[in-house]
C-alpha cells in the first residue's frame, strides 16, 4: 500500500499597518522557512518602498497620539502581545 503524502497550503499573510492586515502594494510574496526543518512555514507580502513609508507614518502617528502615551504599560502590552501570537 502507498501512503499519498498531502501537503497543504502556507497561510499567506499581508502587511500589519493602521492595527490591520492590508495587501501590499505589489503582489510578491517571500517565503518563510523553518531553518531547523526546512519546512515551508507561511508566506508574507513583499513590501515596497511606498508600503514601507505607509508603515512608518502610520507607527509615528500612533506613536505621537495622545491615546498611546496616556496608556498604562499593561493596556500598552496587550497589543503587542497579541501581534507576537500571530506571528
Amino acid at each position: 500500500m502507498t501512503q499519498t503524502l498531502t501537503r497543504s497550503h502556507p497561510p499567506v499573510h499581508g502587511l500589519f499597518i493602521d492595527g490591520r492586515e492590508v495587501p501590499a502594494s505589489r503582489p510578491d510574496l517571500l517565503d518563510v522557512i523553518n531553518p531547523a526543518t526546512g519546512e515551508l512555514l507561511a508566506q508574507i507580502s513583499h513590501a515596497s518602498d511606498e508600503d514601507v513609508g505607509r508603515a512608518v507614518r502610520s507607527a509615528d502617528a500612533a506613536f505621537n497620539s495622545h491615546e498611546w502615551s496616556i496608556m498604562s504599560n499593561r493596556t500598552r502590552s496587550r497589543p503587542l502581545n497579541k501581534l507576537a501570537d500571530v506571528v
